[in-house]
């Protein structure tokens, strides 16, 4: 059974970010590339606060799991902070889970954004809560982006923060990038990165259909299966995109047989798959052929080569409002905004 979903109240003018790291410690390995995100955030009107493990190292991971929770579960308790960000993504954001305060996020609901390892949490929280958290960009990887955030990836961003409009047609990059500046050296922040034209998105099962967003990062998605944190995906669409650890297209593949045995397949109204990140370009054509053989035998559409996955822009994706997807249109639309 799925909660009640739960919206967030509009973020205002000059509200205020609340940065959390449940991952990687890349904040504070990475502190000028954070500061120059945080910049850009205030230069928009808006303030941030950082919570007090976010920016710290613990090998692996940014702090504790205990820590890392308690920053997650402070900022939603502080009533000066508007909405939640990620740092970054990493590994072991699951370990958190335990320690989330589920009452306490249910009474305060707020965005909550991050994507690749967040999955487990935004996937978690949505099904414990109802909130309708954002697959969506974080400070180093997006907002910290030079010279500032592709425009397309914040002005989606902020619609949906925003205002409680329907958001409509999920928005198409006319170009993207998978070109890496070293953060170490400072690269990044010498020029902006090498662009290449999205060649569009490509249907393998036509249709139209309407159901409830879920979804996230394949390889996460797969570790909360048989747990009560597993979302409910009937009549859902359902969005999966992959972090790079899965760099062939047979293991991915292979996750998606994973995923075919829970049953989830049977349920849902809809699929779409985002570019497949750090993967070698010859095998994403393989990809696409063994996902239309192992997706041929279903009668829902099918969308593949969308953006909101790992590449730049990323386009944020909400957990828990409507869609809709019609391949004649080549589109996909939100019918109701996650905030009010």
């Amino acid at each position: 059974m799925s909660p009640t979903p739960l919206k967030y109240p509009a973020l205002k003018p000059e509200g205020c970010f609340g940065i959390v790291s449940p991952s990687w410690f890349g904040g504070e390995t990475f502190i000028p590339r954070a500061m120059h995100g945080i910049r850009y955030m205030e230069s928009l009107g808006y303030s941030v606060k950082i919570a007090p493990h976010a920016f710290k190292n613990r090998g692996h991971v940014s702090d504790t799991a205990i820590n890392r929770a308690a920053d997650i579960n402070t900022m939603f308790a502080d009533p000066d902070v508007n909405a939640i960000m990620c740092t970054i993504g990493g590994t072991h954001s699951i370990d958190v889970i335990p320690y989330l305060d589920f009452d306490l996020i249910r009474a305060n609901p707020k965005p909550f954004i991050g994507y690749s390892d967040i999955t487990s949490l935004n996937v978690a929280i949505h099904a414990m809560t109802g909130l309708c958290t954002i697959n969506g960009p974080y400070l180093l990887s997006d907002w910290a982006e030079f010279p500032q955030m592709p425009e397309i990836s914040q002005d989606w961003m902020l619609k949906l923060l925003t205002s409680s409009d329907a958001p409509g047609e999920v928005p198409y990059p006319d170009e993207w990038t998978r070109e890496f500046l070293d953060w170490e050296t400072g690269e990044d922040r010498t020029r902006r990165r090498h662009h290449e034209r999205n060649t569009g998105r490509n249907i393998l099962n036509a249709g139209q259909s309407e159901g409830t967003l879920i979804g996230g990062c394949l390889e996460c998605l797969n570790l909360l299966w048989g747990t009560r944190y597993w979302p409910n995906l009937d009549g859902a669409i359902l969005f999966i995109e992959t972090a790079g650890d899965l760099k062939s297209a047979y293991a991915t593949d292979e996750l998606m047989g994973g995923l075919e045995l829970t049953g989830a397949l049977d349920r849902i109204a809809g699929l779409l798959f985002a570019k497949p990140y750090d993967f070698p370009e010859e095998n994403w054509g393989i990809l696409e052929r063994l996902l239309r053989e192992r997706l041929d035998r279903y009668d829902f559409p099918v969308i593949t080569n969308m953006d909101f996955g790992h590449y730049s822009p990323t386009i944020a994706m909400p957990l828990g409002v409507q869609a809709r997807i019609d391949t004649e249109m080549v589109a996909v639309t939100l019918l109701e905004s996650p905030a009010e």
